[in-house]
């Protein structure tokens, strides 16, 4: 009685503008995210050493994207090689904006009849806290057939839904779940297993051995992988769709830890009590089935499920409903955050978050 329920957490920046969550990210866990630098262009120095960053990228060769750090629905994103890099210099110089990265464009991504696409993934934060992963993913497509020939064309390079509908409407090619993906995918890889990925990393990084008593304190039990349940290869498509959902629960549990086990967590992402919040987890597999996460947005559309599966949208609503709402307003008798609930599994969970959030 008398309860009050937010469906957005106050603060949750460190995971949903590119430049923090590549922040969150990069000092514990490298080989779920593409190669990723960020900068803040505050004056004409930083500036200037971010454009010589670009220049050396470039030298690598191959094809980066820069983006806008805070932005969304691929605004301010562009690909340049060596060949436009006079073109991004005067972007730069030009642009009202400040927070930028550059990140490796994953040039040879798996197609599905030719065009490039993404796939889109469910995540619900709940309380203080625990998340959860939906066994309903989709694949979103871009609006173009996939090439290199043009870097500007983002009908081509970006499967954003609200892009692909501005760009090329008529030319969007009909989604597709992820256990549909096997089929339509010619020569399915085998799928990279992350934890087997040699990185600059310990695994489970939050609980090296730090320096400070209060890293210390954070570190002691908390953030471990919670015992996953098990689930059949067939509820989730079949062991290749199953292999990719379980990358996805994977880097779903590498966000939520780094967030929690950052140096100033508060800052990162504010779970509170009588919150949660659906984010859209979007990630590529390259040709060789490594998995990358993208990025994770606030407020999913989830119109992104069209005609053919509005009832999983509705799914997603009434698990959501179950799992967040339900327990709190006395709905569901066990709101037990150890157990799965719909189509939603457990992936990360604390129970110590209290002692985060102490005056510094």
């Amino acid at each position: 009685k008398g309860q009050v329920l937010a469906n957005h957490y106050y603060m949750r920046s460190g995971l949903i503008r590119k430049a923090e969550l590549a922040t969150t990210l990069i000092p514990q866990f490298r080989a779920c995210h593409p190669e990723t630098h960020v900068s803040e262009l505050v004056d004409e120095v930083a500036r200037e050493k971010f454009m010589a960053l670009l220049f050396t990228l470039s030298t690598r060769g191959g094809v980066w994207l820069l983006k806008a750090g805070d932005s969304s629905n691929a605004t301010d994103m562009y690909l340049f090689d060596k060949t436009r890099l006079d073109f991004i210099s005067d972007l730069l110089r030009h642009s009202p904006r400040t927070s930028w990265l550059a990140q490796k464009y994953i040039e040879r991504p798996l197609l599905i009849k030719g065009f490039k696409f993404h796939i889109r993934a469910t995540v619900l934060a709940v309380g203080r806290l625990k998340v959860f992963l939906h066994r309903h993913a989709i694949a979103l497509m871009a609006s173009r057939e996939y090439s290199l020939d043009d870097l500007s064309d983002l009908a081509v390079h970006a499967s954003n839904h609200s892009v692909a509908e501005q760009l090329n409407p008529t030319g969007i090619p009909d989604a597709a779940l992820l256990s549909e993906l096997h089929r339509l995918v010619q020569s399915p890889p085998p799928i990279v297993n992350l934890a087997d990925l040699e990185e600059e990393e310990e695994e489970g990084g939050g609980e090296k051995e730090r320096k400070g008593g209060r890293e210390k304190e954070r570190d002691r039990g908390a953030g471990k992988r919670p015992a996953w349940t098990h689930i059949e290869d067939d509820q989730l498509g079949g062991p290749w769709a199953a292999a990719v959902w379980r990358q996805l629960r994977e880097a779903t549990w590498r966000v939520f830890h780094s967030a929690v086990h950052s140096e100033q967590p508060a800052r990162i992402f504010r779970a509170v009590p009588c919150s949660f919040e659906m984010f859209g987890l979007d990630a590529m597999i390259d040709e060789e089935g490594r998995v990358y996460l993208l990025e994770l947005n606030c407020d999913p559309d989830l119109k992104v499920f069209d005609t053919r599966f509005r009832h999983l949208a509705a799914e997603i609503v009434s698990d959501t409903l179950d799992a967040a709402v339900c327990p709190t307003l006395g709905g569901i008798s066990d709101g037990s955050p150890t157990r799965d609930i719909g189509g939603y599994h457990l992936v990360f969970q604390h129970d110590g978050l209290d002692r985060f959030f102490e005056p510094s």
